[in-house]
């Protein structure tokens, strides 16, 4: 699953049960709507073109 940190906008992939965001530490992370996982998958794509996404 994508998430997103409403307090610093970090996106992210969730792997297990993160209660908290790994870039600031807030408890306000939240499913990432769907313009911010294409945003995630490109940026992705872009500096990890290696890297496997699913």
């Amino acid at each position: 699953m994508i998430c997103t940190c409403d307090e610093c906008r970090y996106t992210f992939k969730r792997v297990g049960s993160y209660k908290y965001c790994p870039d600031c530490g807030s408890d306000r992370i939240r499913q990432a709507t769907p313009k911010e996982k294409k945003e995630y998958i490109d940026y992705q794509k872009e500096f990890y073109p290696k890297q496997q996404l699913a």
